[in-house]
């Protein structure tokens, strides 16, 4: 297997992570002053429709385009894709949502 396209598995990995990178970024935004509280507080549904995008759109097609990009083509390479992607984007995701909701006040 030979990487195809370094930038499209950039790209990928991007599109895949922004949202929960984002969704830990913001918490720690307000926790230490930067960004406004109230104002983020308000935009807290805009981020959870953003969040479930990510978890049921986003993630599964960037680490789609990433494994295309890196030249997986078998059944057990996409497999292998999905043992170690999965879980940890799930976990990342997860981490990410659990931030922002107990970060801006909206718990579990």
């Amino acid at each position: 297997m030979a990487v195809r396209s370094r930038s499209g598995v950039v790209a990928g990995l991007g599109i895949a992570f922004i949202v929960p990178a984002l969704s830990l970024l913001i918490p720690a935004l307000v926790q230490n002053g930067i960004a406004p509280a109230e104002a983020m507080r308000s935009m807290l549904d805009v981020f959870g429709f953003f969040t479930w995008l990510s978890l049921a759109l986003l993630g599964p097609l960037g680490i789609a385009v990433a494994g295309r990009s890196a030249g997986v083509r078998t059944a057990l390479g996409w497999l292998a894709v999905l043992v170690v992607a999965g879980p940890a984007y799930l976990a990342i995701w997860f981490l990410g949502a659990a931030s922002l909701s107990g970060g801006l006040g909206n718990p579990f």
